[in-house]
């Protein structure tokens, strides 16, 4: 999934991947963890196992899966709050309408 880290910058590091295009990772766990030597072995390691072999085009590390994998929950996870956000807000729009509607009827 992820081609390569592309460059540093300054408050963390941009990837280019090839599912998700450009992505900026600024937070410091995620930024650590990327660096960390359990994370750092699973380059070696490819994600299709022995599949690789007959099939073509099978080059995903179980390291780029990962990195693939944290990309993805965190555009979920971004879309989820904002959808947390329109739920509440319908809710509360909701229940002023409702409130408003009991005092037309008294």
């Amino acid at each position: 999934m992820i081609s390569k880290i592309e460059k540093r910058i300054s408050n963390g590091v941009k990837i280019n991947d090839r599912v998700y295009g450009s992505i900026n990772i600024d937070e410091p766990v995620l930024l650590e963890l990327m660096v960390s030597e359990p994370l750092k072995r699973l380059k070696n390691i490819n994600q299709a196992g022995a599949s690789k072999y007959a099939i073509a085009g099978k080059t995903v590390s179980r390291y780029e899966h990962s990195l693939g994998v944290m990309i993805l929950l965190s555009i979920l996870g971004a879309a989820m709050e904002a959808f947390r956000k329109d739920i509440v807000n319908s809710i509360k729009r909701v229940d002023k309408e409702i409130a408003n509607f009991k005092k037309d009827l008294k």
